[in-house]
């Protein structure tokens, strides 16, 4: 085949422009200090590290169930304590109260005292974590405690269980603790503040036989609260460990995804090197072969 100058030129330009991309691609990698700018790329790479960060995703979002839920379970805990703390003190009082040697007036003191420790009480069975009721179940916007005129306090939450997400997979925990599950339902039908209330009405009516029966159903709340405060210590640690696990395969993923991802910059900076060259040697092979005019030429 006879190679004509049209031809030469042809093959002169096209090598130009090849050395002309690759250089522009060197170039852009160091810009954006990324391996892909385009699926095209890298048609395999690309497909991996979607796979890594749809993965990335899951893990990161277990990772803040586990922290948004360990923070749930600390602060519950927190008020569980402070509800066993007003437990045992009412309890001491109480077993004072239930002495021959105390008389009607020093019950009726403690009696009318009650009024401030039931108030307490329904202070710590309506507290909110970031806005919401943390005893409520689902209804997590309204008190789950309220008080009549009369001074009956009954419980208007449901027996909800909110749940999270908190290991990978489909498996849920139960992040919430039903306030009738620890208070009861109110005053009159079971749980502390019917205790309270019948202590009060004990304490007032200088009732002894009353106040006694009333340590053992104290010592029974105070054990019901050990219970539930040990469940959740249980579920924290569960969580934690979880979100432990996660973190670790969350610095997996990423390490995994900067594989495909990032650009080693110094090998990255090597090959513009070699590419700027080769590109600047194409161009001077191309002005003598095309006989392309030098600047100089204009200026002279």
């Amino acid at each position: 085949m006879r190679i004509t100058d049209k031809i030469i030129q042809q093959r002169v330009i096209a090598g130009l422009k090849q050395s002309a991309q690759k250089l522009s691609k060197t170039h852009n990698r160091i810009a954006t200090a990324k391996n892909l700018s385009r699926p095209s790329d890298d048609p395999i790479g690309s497909a991996k590290l979607m796979s890594h960060y749809k993965e990335l995703y899951k893990v990161s979002q277990t990772i803040r169930n586990c922290e948004s839920s360990i923070n749930l379970l600390y602060y519950s805990d927190a008020i569980l304590e402070k509800v066993g703390e007003l437990i045992s003190e009412t309890r001491n009082k109480s077993a004072s109260m239930a002495s021959d040697t105390v008389d009607s007036d020093a019950r009726k003191t403690v009696g009318s005292e009650m009024d401030i420790i039931i108030d307490q009480m329904m202070h710590l069975a309506n507290s909110t974590f970031s806005g919401k009721h943390i005893f409520a179940g689902h209804k997590i916007l309204q008190n789950p405690y309220t008080k009549d005129a009369s001074g009956n306090i009954s419980y208007q939450g449901d027996q909800g269980e909110i749940k999270q997400r908190v290991e990978l997979g489909n498996q849920t925990m139960k992040i919430n603790t039903i306030g009738s599950d620890v208070f009861g339902q109110g005053t009159g039908i079971d749980g502390i503040f019917k205790i309270f209330a019948d202590l009060k009405d004990a304490l007032n009516s200088n009732n002894v036989i009353e106040i006694n029966a009333s340590l053992s159903l104290l010592d029974n709340e105070i054990n019901k609260i050990a219970m539930f405060r040990g469940e959740l210590g249980v579920k924290i640690n569960r969580i934690q460990a979880s979100k432990d696990e996660m973190k670790i395969l969350e610095i997996s993923l990423k390490n995994n995804i900067s594989k495909i991802e990032d650009v080693d910059m110094a090998e990255e900076a090597g090959k513009f090197i070699t590419d700027q060259e080769a590109y600047q040697a194409a161009l001077q092979a191309t002005s003598a072969i095309l006989k392309l005019p030098k600047l100089t030429d204009y200026l002279s």
